[in-house]
């Protein structure tokens, strides 16, 4: 253990340039890379369409079809009027324009009509 510790200590050269050959795909990998990524761009499809579903539904008008065929995915005249109703039933002692109907009312009221 003779020398100082800079005389010990080895050095690696430096590179100058890469020597790296160019990097070939095969077509398996290739095919299997691709179709990893459909299978993805088709759950994160199926993961965000509900979403955009229920925010273009929200901004029909009374008058646009809810469910129609062929379904229309953009309102013809978007509104904000169905967000102002919610802000007007969550506000006490106002009367909302458009009174919101719950699907136990709107069940019984289908049932009523049905028996008779």
């Amino acid at each position: 253990m003779s020398g100082s510790f800079a005389e010990r200590v080895e050095v690696a050269p430096i590179v100058t340039e890469a020597r790296r050959e160019p990097r070939t795909i095969r077509p398996r990998r290739l095919a299997s890379t691709i179709g990893w990524y459909a299978l993805l761009t088709a759950i994160a499809v199926i993961t965000v369409f509900p979403f955009f579903w229920m925010l273009s539904t929200s901004l029909k008008g009374p008058l646009d079809p809810i469910s129609s065929v062929p379904p229309q995915f953009i309102p013809a005249n978007p509104t904000l009027a169905n967000y102002d109703t919610i802000v007007a039933c969550l506000r006490p002692g106002e009367t909302p324009k458009y009174p919101p109907v719950s699907v136990g009312a709107y069940r019984a009221e289908r049932f009523a009509k049905t028996a008779s």
